[in-house]
């Protein structure tokens, strides 16, 4: 412990005469950078993105924008690309949104802890770059929420009401 301790403030000296900042940065930091950069190229495609949000990716993310966690801007502006990647396919909307893994068709109701935790970030830091592009993928969520509860619902009359079957050639 005490090793530790020493090398920390070796590191914090070291860091208040370096020149150049990326340099400068903690260990804790630049692993950080590194698994959201990481995160950001397995959110480029569908499949990979499917994998990263089944294993639990999105709510690592969501816990970023807790108050519990002080971030720096870039770190909180490299989440946001995460999530606005992640968010172009439906299952980063859904494991954004708290909805995967669904065990039915149902869409829960309530309140997502990643959208409110968005939200606050809009409210907290009003900078213009992380409002901007937290707003964006807020927009995203809930036009993707609104168009899923719709999509259950045409769902549900269509196939349920009597003498309510859809063919191709228009006629019922």
């Amino acid at each position: 412990m005490q090793k530790h301790m020493r090398h920390l403030s070796i590191s914090y000296h070291f860091a208040k005469s370096c020149p150049f900042v990326i340099l400068c940065l903690d260990h804790q930091n630049k692993s950080v950078i590194l698994g959201l950069s990481l995160a950001l190229l397995l959110c480029s495609g569908r499949e990979s993105c499917f994998h990263f949000v089944s294993s639990g990716g999105m709510e690592q993310l969501a816990h970023i924008f807790s108050n519990e966690v002080q971030n720096s801007s870039a770190i909180i502006l490299l989440s946001l690309g995460v999530v606005e990647q992640a968010t172009r396919h439906p299952i980063g909307c859904e494991g954004f949104l708290g909805w995967w893994p669904r065990e039915d068709e149902n869409i829960p109701s309530g309140t997502s802890k990643g959208y409110s935790q968005l939200l606050k970030l809009v409210l907290q830091r009003p900078q213009h770059d992380v409002a901007s592009l937290a707003t964006y993928v807020l927009h995203r969520l809930r036009f993707y929420e609104v168009v899923s509860r719709y999509e259950v619902c045409y769902q549900f009359v269509c196939l349920s009401g009597p003498g309510c079957s859809l063919n191709y050639n228009g006629s019922n």
